[in-house]
């Protein structure tokens, strides 16, 4: 089992629950994608006995700057639309909802799994920015992991109150008057979690922690490269690199499985359910970009139930 930094940006929402309702800063200078070159990930749907268009699209769960500046094609097919749904229903309740989900079961410590070591490494990682390893010791080892990761890469913009995209887009949503909600529970997602052996989870943290330490060295960040890939809208390439961190071995092929296969089918029942029992209504889901890619994502299971699904050009 190899890193996990990539597929949790793109296809896991949790444990970024919290919901400022801060506005992204200016558009940042540097690694701009012209927009020549960059392709939506947004797709129409329609057909079926739908009346109006529904749209999918693609996020990256990171309050970057890049991700939070949506192009002008995104703004109106939100605008349009009657309700939003996300992976979660990012209501604060489900903060206190999630904390009992995430948290280690009795008897459990995270240095017991993941080493006293590596909890160090994350404390000096952390301390950089003023903040104790404390309040995440009795948290699960990837939930850890990624609480680590995101407040490590993106501290100046969590410092602020600027929210991942998705929590960005369920707020405006909700204050524009639209009906908000989401397509799974909590307990879902952290489950993916708890399917792997406490031997992997230990190898993911590790190489999670390299990967950061690496990238900090280096004046960047361990996602930069997914990022890249997000903003040109290169769909492939977010695939490959999402294989080439799981790695090929018989668990890492599971725990993919659990985290986008899985899910896909979940999530597209509850899209479909959504489009034929109000088929008079138009929505925008948004959930992490990973879920449409290949050939058992949500666009290809979304046309095998026979609505027509086509990506939305740039211009």
């Amino acid at each position: 089992m190899k890193k996990l930094t990539c597929a949790l940006a793109l296809t896991l929402l949790l444990p970024s629950l919290s919901l400022a309702q801060d506005a992204p800063d200016s558009k940042p200078k540097g690694e701009e994608i012209a927009a020549s070159e960059r392709k939506l990930l947004l797709w129409k749907v329609t057909g079926k006995g739908t009346t109006k268009t529904t749209y999918l699209f693609g996020t990256m769960h990171v309050p970057d700057k890049r991700v939070l500046d949506l192009p002008a094609p995104v703004k109106e097919a939100m605008d349009g639309v009657d309700a939003l749904y996300c992976e979660l229903a990012l209501e604060p309740s489900l903060q206190i909802q999630a904390m009992k989900h995430m948290m280690l079961p009795k008897g459990k410590t995270l240095a017991g799994i993941i080493g006293q070591d590596q909890v160090d490494r994350a404390a000096k990682l952390l301390a950089k920015r003023g903040l104790p390893v404390t309040s995440l010791l009795t948290m699960k080892p990837l939930i850890f992991l990624s609480n680590v990761s995101q407040v490590v890469e993106y501290w100046p913009e969590l410092s602020r109150g600027v929210q991942p995209l998705d929590a960005m887009l369920y707020n405006q949503a909700k204050q524009a008057g639209k009906e908000v909600g989401g397509l799974e529970k909590v307990e879902d997602q952290i489950a993916v979690f708890d399917s792997l052996s406490e031997k992997s989870q230990k190898e993911m943290v590790v190489a999670g922690l390299d990967a950061i330490e690496k990238a900090e060295k280096e004046g960047t960040k361990s996602t930069n490269p997914l990022l890249k890939a997000y903003l040109a809208g290169d769909l492939d390439k977010m695939l490959k690199l999402s294989k080439e961190e799981s790695g090929d071995d018989e668990e890492a092929v599971a725990f993919m499985k659990k985290l986008n296969d899985d899910r896909n089918v979940s999530m597209t029942a509850e899209i479909k359910k959504h489009l034929t029992t109000n088929p008079d209504k138009s929505y925008f889901f948004a959930v992490g970009s990973l879920h449409y890619a290949g050939p058992k994502g949500i666009v290809a299971l979304l046309k095998a139930e026979g609505f027509t699904v086509e990506r939305v050009s740039a211009n």
